[in-house]
């Protein structure tokens, strides 16, 4: 209680006011079901995933059960692009030495055919999606990737949006020197296709790979388990909240 004759704060008047109008926690649940976005991350490192192996010499039609489309939906993620790429094949990388992150699966794009083209160097077209076919978009996206020839490759790293409108492109060079797994990152909002094109490098042929695959999942109206920031945040904001109430009890 305030003493006589001193007014009492204007917070601790409305805590007063409003103490057990509302439950925090009701609050709590209000702003996780409420969210109009919601976001959670995945990564695919596709070593649990059926494999194989074949010479792309000049081209290679790999079996059915190691291409990727739309198989990894559930996912988040469909691979390929009508016209350009069926897909990706997912290749032993005990096999070829084209640098996988994690061992023993990496993926290499295919020709829109369907075929590893010669020396994998087939493009890598990937996009996200809603388990239901929904266009998603995602404001990060990682992976590596292993390039084996020796040769001063560079590969190209392009990201649209929801639009098809180019929001970011730029050249990843491989040193001759530095054959091995190159991480990338591409941080910018919106994204919601990624294209990877090795460009040509010194008169060498051998392509690449990709592995640990890694993104943001982000949808509209689609409520997940909130990111441990956003919970963070929740529960600082409660702790507030319960420190201020009882606080105002003690006036």
């Amino acid at each position: 209680m305030a003493p006589a004759g001193l007014p009492v704060a204007p917070w601790i008047a409305a805590g007063r006011r409003t103490a057990g109008a509302v439950s925090l926690w009701q609050l709590a649940l209000a702003l996780v079901v409420l969210s109009p976005w919601s976001a959670w991350a995945v990564t695919i490192d596709f070593d649990d995933l059926e494999a194989g192996f074949c010479i792309p010499s000049p081209q290679c039609s790999p079996s059915p059960g190691m291409v990727l489309s739309d198989d990894l939906l559930n996912m988040g993620v469909v691979f390929g692009r009508p016209g350009e790429s069926a897909g990706v094949a997912v290749i032993d990388g005990t096999r070829v030495k084209l640098g996988p992150s994690s061992f023993p699966n990496t993926i290499v794009g295919l020709n829109a055919a369907g075929d590893i083209p010669s020396n994998f160097t087939g493009s890598i077209f990937f996009g996200f999606f809603s388990p239901g076919g929904t266009p998603t978009v995602s404001d990060s996206v990682s992976f590596t990737l292993g390039d084996g020839g020796g040769d001063s490759d560079n590969f190209e790293i392009r990201a649209y949006g929801l639009d098809d409108q180019m929001l970011t492109s730029f050249i990843r060079p491989v040193d001759p020197n530095d054959v091995g797994r190159f991480p990338v990152e591409v941080w910018v909002d919106g994204i919601h296709r990624i294209e990877i094109e090795r460009l040509v490098g010194n008169g060498t042929q051998f392509g690449y790979s990709l592995d640990d695959l890694t993104f943001e999942h982000t949808e509209p109206g689609l409520h997940s388990m909130p990111e441990p920031s956003t919970w963070l945040m929740l529960l600082s904001g409660l702790a507030g909240g319960w420190a201020l109430r009882r606080f105002a009890r003690r006036g």
